[in-house]
């Protein structure tokens, strides 16, 4: 191992995925889809127990330790670059931007409020809050509540009026240009802004980076978690944790302004089969992704009548009366005098959900399974996943769907937290460090089961969230899918705020031999024309 013992803040990450792990048969390494790795000539090599003794550890900085302790509070309220800290970035010295920072220090709990005054009293002076926000290029704060309200709060147009702006995401240099709304990718989306996002007004000033881009470590290495153990200047030691469980110790370096993974400690046979399994499952990942975003964009309703009686409980019934109004062939249909679409604007079909709903939705859309658009005879196109075959699997009822999961699957296998980790979003602060503790059972593309009582009526209700994208550092979910009303792409903090008294109690999964396993019989998967039948909202 390293030369120098790790410093303490790498172990605040450290601890749970670094324990001993069953190691997958090399013999039988599960969905491999041929011998060529799907890293191709970029597959790092293996074993590399010399270059990871050369690594030796600095002394430790008691800011990126304070920002690795704040991280879970923060990825639970919002989306950030993931990246590994070799150094914490520096503060401008302007005593203006100074005192502008001791004031949102002192703001606590009310940070958002306060990012919101200093802004406006900039009066448009860029140069100053660049000064007091960016250090280094780096949005980056160690105080959990400054570091959210930057997430929420912040816009490219507050820091920047500049031609072009450029940024480090671990892309390499991207170039944002101004729009009418505001700054714009390359795509023309509207560009955001994240925590750890590198930003200049020349491309030079990118130059000498202070840290190693985890998302880049994740699609080189097939790694769900990343735990550093060593951070130097230019390299650094982490362990990678594969969906299995298997962990394996690698080395990071850097070519310029990307990072590379120099090489993985551990027998080839075992590496390359997760690297397979890895490739298979990000693919299918990917696709699930995709489908979210386009039912966020078509907009489906939510299964509840708009005129539901008082004291009547009525969630499900509108599917049933849309299926009868779409194999009718009828662009509308009615309940109880109130008239509801069967299609969006553009002729996707667009049946209501409740929130469960939402998610086998979700998946079985990914897998190609979805309804014909406006002018197709109705029915659904081929995919290679129904959950309406599985008997005994009530996909409307979450107690039955956790009773039937309880069983270990599949399709569903299932994960409770302990009763003492069960903690309301009320209680934000130990409900982060619940989750923490639980890091190691959440992956992208599960379900969070959330129950508790929800305040309009004082009666408990279990409401479903899908995890897109978790943090590679925590674990945690940082960007979760759900239909409360309609669906949407948030953070599970912003998912769950509408009850507060509610707490993440449960995880399912589809169970990973077995979607491997139907995956590995659908043929080579191609996103795009499979998500939607081949429409786009």
């Amino acid at each position: 191992m390293p030369k120098a013992s790790s410093a303490a803040w790498l172990a605040l990450l450290a601890c749970a995925a670094c324990e001993a792990r069953p190691v997958p048969d090399a013999a039988q390494p599960a969905a491999t889809r041929g011998a060529e790795s799907p890293l191709g000539a970029a597959a790092p090599s293996y074993p590399c127990i010399d270059e990871i003794e050369a690594v030796e550890a600095p002394p430790p900085e008691p800011e990126v330790a304070a920002y690795y302790s704040a991280l879970p509070r923060i990825v639970l309220r919002g989306k950030v670059v993931p990246v590994l800290y070799a150094s914490a970035p520096p503060a401008d010295a302007d005593p203006r931007a100074a005192a502008i920072r001791d004031r949102m220090a002192a703001a606590g709990f009310f940070a958002e409020r306060a990012l919101r005054r200093e802004i406006s009293a900039a009066r448009g002076d860029r140069g100053l809050l660049r000064a007091a926000f960016l250090r280094d290029g780096y949005l980056f704060s160690a105080d959990p509540e400054i570091g959210a309200a930057l997430v929420k709060v912040i816009k490219l147009e507050d820091l920047f009026d500049d031609p072009v702006v450029f940024r480090d995401r671990g892309r390499g240099v991207e170039r944002l240009e101004p729009a009418e709304d505001g700054y714009v990718e390359a795509g023309g989306e509207r560009a955001e802004v994240l925590l750890n996002d590198r930003l200049a007004r020349t491309e030079p000033e990118l130059s000498a980076p202070r840290h190693f881009d985890l998302g880049s470590v994740r699609a080189a290495s097939g790694a769900d978690r990343v735990t550093p153990l060593v951070v130097a200047a230019d390299r650094a030691v982490v362990r990678l944790v594969y969906p299995s469980g298997f962990t394996a110790a690698a080395v990071l370096s850097r070519r310029g302004l990307f990072t590379e993974v120099s090489c993985v400690e551990g027998a080839p046979a075992i590496v390359e089969a997760e690297l397979q399994r890895a490739a298979a499952l990000r693919a299918w990942r990917d696709r699930v992704r995709k489908a979210a975003a386009l039912m966020v964009a078509e907009r489906p309703g939510f299964d509840e009548p708009s005129d539901e009686l008082e004291g009547e409980q009525e969630d499900g019934v509108l599917r049933r009366e849309w299926l009868k109004a779409y194999t009718r062939w009828e662009k509308t249909f009615f309940y109880r005098e109130r008239e509801y679409p069967v299609f969006d604007r553009r002729g996707n079909p667009t049946p209501p959900e409740v929130c469960i709903d939402f998610i086998f939705d979700n998946w079985e859309r990914a897998s190609g399974n979805w309804f014909e658009r406006r002018g197709h005879r109705p029915g659904r196109t081929r995919g290679f996943l129904d959950f309406g075959a599985f008997p005994g699997l009530w996909r409307r009822h979450i107690p039955s769907i956790l009773e039937l999961a309880a069983q270990g699957g599949p399709p569903l296998v299932r994960y409770d937290l302990p009763k003492g980790d069960a903690v309301p979003l009320r209680s934000f602060g130990a409900m982060a460090e619940a989750l923490a503790r639980n890091a190691d059972a959440f992956l992208e593309g599960d379900i969070l089961v959330i129950h508790g009582v929800r305040e309009e009526d004082n009666e408990e209700h279990y409401h479903a969230v899908l995890v897109l994208e978790a943090d590679p550092l925590t674990g945690l979910p940082m960007v979760v899918a759900d239909n409360a009303g309609r669906p949407r792409i948030r953070s599970l903090v912003t998912a769950m705020r509408s009850a507060p008294r509610r707490a993440v109690k449960h995880r399912l999964r589809l169970d990973t031999e077995w979607l491997l396993g139907v995956l590995e019989g659908s043929g080579e998967i191609d996103v795009d024309p499979v998500v939607d039948g081949g429409a786009r909202p």
